[in-house]
C-alpha cells in the first residue's frame, strides 16, 4: 500500500518537526555506524578472552573516539538548524527527561 506508507512518513516527519526528508551525508553515516560499533566494543570488551592486549588497544585506545565523534556530529547538525529548530530540539529532549 503505497498511500499508507506515504501517510506514515508524513506523520513521522510532522511528529519530529522535520519539514523535509534528511538527505544525509553518506560518509558521515558510515562513520556514525563505525562509531556505534566502537561504543558497543567499548562496553563489551569483545577481545578480552582472546587477547588482553588487543582488547586494551580496541576498547581503551581506538574506541575512545566514538563519544567525541557523536558530540561533534550532533553539534554539526544542530548548528545547521535555525534557532527555532534548536529550541524545538531542546524542548523535545527535555520532555523525555
Amino acid at each position: 500500500m503505497p498511500g499508507l506508507r506515504g501517510q506514515r512518513r508524513r506523520l513521522h516527519r510532522h511528529l519530529l518537526g522535520v519539514s523535509r526528508v534528511r538527505r544525509g551525508i553518506p560518509a558521515l553515516d558510515w562513520f556514525r555506524l563505525l562509531a556505534a560499533v566502537l561504543v558497543v566494543c567499548n562496553h563489551t570488551s569483545p577481545l578480552g578472552e582472546i587477547s588482553p592486549t588487543a582488547d586494551f588497544l580496541l576498547t581503551r585506545v581506538l574506541a575512545r573516539i566514538a563519544v567525541p565523534f557523536f558530540l561533534m556530529v550532533s553539534g554539526y547538525f544542530l548548528a545547521a538548524r535555525d534557532r527555532q529548530g534548536i529550541w524545538a530540539f531542546w524542548k523535545k529532549t527535555l520532555l523525555v527527561y
